[in-house]
């Protein structure tokens, strides 16, 4: 029985997300059941994003972000300027439902560089790494970009 009990959490460990690959990204979709210490303004709830999702949040993003991120905030010298490189990051998507109804995509970026072994896993953590490690909310129902976060620099 116990054995049994192992193989089940396992295996539920293991369905935490799965991967996803498209035209310039690459990613890990999670779970609505994984749990993320975080949320987002007015949530209802958590969601699985489907592919669909994921090809409109890219889309967003790619058409977007260099608006977003008029400010360059802690990016060259160094460190990369982001929309001018974001297919140099992997993707975490972990997706949330407002109050509203509409579908919101918490991104998280890694640089590909700097391999994690977490990243099918858990949400990658990283403090400080400059503009090696972003993350930004995007809502599809609208297609706007919102809460970027640039990591600071060590």
């Amino acid at each position: 029985m116990r054995l049994l009990i192992v193989f089940l959490l396992l295996f539920k460990v293991g369905d935490n997300s799965r991967l996803i690959n498209g035209k310039g990204f690459s990613g890990y979709i999670f779970n609505k059941d994984h749990f993320i210490l975080m949320n987002i303004e007015n949530e209802k709830g958590r969601y699985t994003p489907s592919d669909d999702d994921i090809y409109l949040v890219e889309n967003i993003i790619k058409n977007s972000i260099e608006k977003a991120n008029v400010d360059l905030l802690n990016q060259g010298e160094g460190c990369p300027i982001i929309h001018k490189r974001l297919k140099k990051y992997t993707r975490q998507y972990f997706g949330f439902e407002n109050t509203k109804g509409e579908k919101i995509i918490y991104v998280n970026f890694v640089w590909k560089d700097k391999k994690d072994e977490r990243l099918s896993k858990d949400i990658v953590i990283v403090k400080d790494g400059c503009s090696y490690y972003w993350s930004i909310k995007v809502n599809i129902s609208q297609a706007i970009l919102y809460d970027l976060q640039i990591n600071g620099r060590a």
